[in-house]
């Protein structure tokens, strides 16, 4: 008998020197789980709530989609309190002070819901948490999880916006009396949060929140309260990529655009450098207006800037072709050139005229100084309306670039107005 039981008594201690921990932990575990009922609230005096205290970590913004109008965000969650029905005394158990266990609705838990998700809120995924209980019978509860909140998102001040989104925590059925809910600090926790290229996090805070329900069945009047405990980030738009990837290239293209006033009409450039010009921006245009975010709010700012400049390169090319005629427009039989020299036309006109008359007085026999006359007189009037009609397709072309700098320079003065203030 003496040797068998130091064979045992061997064994047993090769247990333990192999898993000391669990060997100990596991008749403390044993003991306090033997009689615990889960759906039970873990407090002695029932008339008393039980305190559950809720904390946020922010680790991740994975996204925030604007046409959505969603947040999408990696967190991990942390509830405290107090269960009353899992204290033990150290010393009896070889001085252990707390134990850690996966969850699996082995305990007590308050029966948190995300308000605000986009998705049918329900019950808190905890199925990858941990717990950690202390002698005292102080709980603390670990989960890091996925979710998507519903955020009203502006973006009018695109790409100078700021967005502030909530994460609401509330309880599904209890109320105040049962499970009271409080916030562990104020604001979140950014310990451990990693940063990303299109969004800083430029504040945050935590606002509790009573809400009455009223719960009267028949004739019953039953008003319930309960907390909810509101996590809000504002978030600030990096816009360094914005400024290199859309706003430079349509400056740039504003600029271009009133270099095609200084193309001579000579060149034969004239209409198909700014077409190019306007071809070139509605292409672009139609890439980066893609790229913009959507907002049920309307336009974003810089949308409608960027609309204005496709009208102007418009209005460039159409100002370039009617420049053209008038630059070419010195014979009467075009429409244009009568509206525009509607004086000059009739003073050629007359002039030919008086020629007619005077060829039809010789009796059809033609002199030839005086058809010379006549050609150097029609030379002379070629030439002046000509110089005439350049002259005033250079004044159109310096108006028509003083009124487009004019306006690109307002365009842009209410753009930044509205985007900074």
């Amino acid at each position: 008998m003496d040797y068998k039981y130091l064979l045992v008594l061997n064994a047993l201690c090769q247990c333990l020197a192999e898993n000391p921990r669990e060997a100990l932990e596991s008749p403390l575990i044993s003991d306090l789980f033997k009689h615990y009922d889960v759906k039970v609230r873990p407090i002695y005096n029932y008339s008393e709530p039980v305190f559950v205290t809720v904390g946020l970590v922010l680790r991740q913004i994975q996204n925030l989609d604007e046409i959505r109008q969603s947040l999408k965000t990696t967190v991990n969650l942390q509830l405290f309190w107090k269960d009353e029905f899992l204290t033990w005394n150290e010393s009896n158990y070889h001085g252990i002070s707390k134990i850690i266990f996966p969850y699996n609705k082995n305990i007590w838990i308050p029966d948190l819901i995300i308000v605000n998700e986009v998705n049918t809120p329900g019950m808190i995924g905890l199925k990858d948490a941990f717990v950690r209980i202390y002698s005292n019978g102080q709980v603390f509860v670990w989960t890091q999880i996925n979710i998507e909140t519903y955020c009203e998102i502006n973006t009018k001040q695109y790409p100078y916006d700021e967005q502030t989104c909530d994460i609401a925590f509330s309880k599904f059925m209890t109320s105040d009396d049962i499970v009271k809910l409080q916030p562990r600090i104020n604001g979140i926790d950014l310990s451990f949060y990693a940063e990303i290229a299109e969004w800083n996090v430029k504040n945050n805070y935590v606002t509790p929140r009573l809400i009455q329900i009223n719960e009267s069945v028949d004739s019953l009047n039953i008003l319930s309260n309960y907390t909810r405990i509101k996590f809000s980030i504002t978030l600030q738009r990096s816009c360094k990529l914005c400024i290199l990837n859309v706003i430079l290239p349509v400056l740039v293209l504003a600029f271009l655009d009133l270099l095609a006033f200084f193309v001579p009409s000579e060149s034969g450039e004239k209409t198909s450098f700014p077409l190019s010009l306007f071809l070139t921006l509605a292409v672009f245009l139609t890439i980066i207006t893609q790229s913009l975010p959507e907002s049920v709010d309307g336009v974003s700012y810089l949308g409608s800037y960027v609309t204005f400049q496709l009208a102007a390169s418009g209005i460039t090319l159409m100002s370039a072709v009617i420049s053209l005629q008038i630059h070419y427009g010195a014979h009467c039989s075009t429409r244009m050139s009568k509206l525009l020299s509607f004086a000059d036309c009739l003073e050629q006109f007359g002039n030919r005229t008086a020629l007619r008359k005077k060829h039809d007085s010789k009796s059809n026999v033609y002199d030839l100084q005086d058809l010379k006359r006549e050609q150097e007189i029609s030379k002379e009037v070629n030439v002046e309306a000509e110089t005439k009609f350049k002259n005033v397709s250079a004044q159109f072309d310096r108006l028509m670039f003083i009124v487009i700098l004019f306006c690109q320079i307002i365009a842009l003065t209410i753009f930044l107005a509205c985007v900074f203030f």
